[in-house]
C-alpha cells in the first residue's frame, strides 16, 4: 500500500511545544506593572497622619554647603541605581580612610 498525499489521518501529534502554546500565550498577555512601590504609593488615599515626599532632596558635597559639605555618614556612599533618577540625582562616592 503506496502512501499518497490525498489521505488524511485523523490523528492529531501533540508535542510538549504545543501543549504549552496556550501557557506562552497568557504569558505574553499577561499585563505588567513596572509601578516602584514609592510610585504607587502617589495614586492612593493615605490616613491624614501619614506624608510621604516624593520630591526628596539628595545629599551630595558638592552642592550641601550647610555644613561644609561633609556628611553625618562619611564613609556612606550616595549611589543612585535607577534609570529615572540618575539623571535627576548625582552620585557620591565616599572616600575610604584604607584600601
Amino acid at each position: 500500500m503506496a502512501f499518497t498525499t490525498k489521505r488524511r489521518t485523523q490523528f492529531t501529534l501533540y508535542s510538549a511545544a504545543t501543549a504549552q502554546r496556550g501557557d506562552v500565550i497568557e504569558y505574553y498577555q499577561t499585563p505588567v506593572n513596572a509601578k516602584t512601590p514609592l510610585d504607587a504609593l502617589k495614586n492612593i488615599e493615605l490616613p491624614p497622619n501619614l506624608h510621604i515626599q516624593h520630591e526628596y532632596h539628595r545629599f551630595h558635597p558638592d552642592t550641601d554647603t550647610m555644613f561644609g559639605g561633609i556628611s553625618v555618614f562619611t564613609k556612606s556612599s550616595t549611589i543612585v541605581t535607577g534609570l529615572k533618577y540618575k539623571k535627576k540625582y548625582k552620585g557620591h562616592v565616599a572616600k575610604t580612610s584604607w584600601p
